[in-house]
């Protein structure tokens, strides 16, 4: 296989109105400077009651951005993530460069963003917690796995097995935040697929509502939570039998709290953070939409 970078690859960012569209500029522009200069990057706006204001997406565009207002159907769309995972599978399918590198909107490129994919198919760094992950037989999550790996016709052993941060081993999920993957590998057309038979299924992982998890763009309500990890899940069973290989180091660096390290990351994943003093240095303005895009206009 050919030896693939990021300068082959098309960014899809998702936009929705509010903080999910401001997001989405400081990354635009983060991938712009740092990641490529001539990459291509498709910003969809996946429902038409959330288009983003006109002002930001004449800034998209002006970035050198694609705007794509889609109305795309979703069986789940109380789970703002899903719209994610059909966008992908939409792009995926139409002509473009011959590697797609799914990217969440509440994250950013701090320094120069050079990767090479070798002969692997895709990149991903492993889940960042154990969540609704299986870590074997014994563990009572295992019973959801091995009912959707029937249901995608895929063995569970077949996951293989990864270990967290903590050192804790599980069935093998990854992080949604940044995967790159080769075009022609199918994997979000996949992943689509599996995470719509899982909803036709009504196979909600959590029982009842989890509260106070927080998403990029704020709170999850308590319906959505009860799908919380499901198209992460969805992209694990659809990597099966692929050639698959770590970020490394400093790329999709998760950002929980404004005391986290991230020094040296070339990308951070800042989830709901909003550092305080962020402008005051470039990185850090970087890191908090506010610092570049006029909330004002959105409001």
């Amino acid at each position: 296989m050919a030896d693939l970078s990021l300068a082959n690859a098309e960014f899809v960012v998702l936009a929705e109105k509010g903080v999910l569209a401001q997001q989405a500029l400081g990354l635009v522009r983060s991938i712009r400077r740092y990641a490529g200069m001539h990459a291509a990057i498709t910003v969809v706006s996946p429902r038409a009651r959330t288009r983003p204001s006109d002002w930001l997406v004449t800034q998209y565009n002006f970035s050198g951005a694609r705007f794509r207002d889609w109305d795309l159907s979703n069986p789940c769309p109380e789970y703002g993530p899903s719209f994610k995972v059909l966008a992908l599978a939409k792009v995926e399918k139409m002509p473009g460069p011959p590697v797609l590198v799914q990217i969440d909107s509440d994250s950013v490129f701090l320094r120069p963003a050079v990767l090479e994919m070798g002969d692997a198919e895709m990149l991903a760094r492993v889940a960042d917690a154990k969540g609704m992950a299986s870590s074997g037989s014994d563990d009572p999550s295992d019973i959801w796995w091995q009912e959707f790996c029937g249901l995608c016709g895929v063995g569970i052993d077949q996951l293989g097995t990864s270990a967290l941060p903590d050192g804790t081993t599980i069935r093998t999920e990854y992080n949604g935040g940044l995967i790159v993957a080769r075009r022609s590998a199918g994997l979000f057309t996949r992943t689509a697929g599996f995470f719509n038979r899982l909803v036709a299924k009504g196979m909600k992982p959590w029982p009842l509502p989890r509260y106070g998890l927080k998403a990029g763009h704020g709170d999850l309500d308590s319906e959505a939570s009860r799908w919380w990890g499901t198209t992460e899940a969805a992209l694990a069973v659809a990597a099966v039998g692929m050639k698959v290989r770590s970020l490394p180091p400093g790329w999709n660096v998760p950002m929980y709290s404004p005391s986290d390290d991230i020094a040296g990351a070339v990308h951070v994943h800042y989830h709901h953070l909003r550092p305080p003093g962020a402008a005051r240095s470039a990185n850090a303005e970087s890191l908090n939409p506010s610092a570049t895009v006029e909330r004002s206009v959105e409001e």
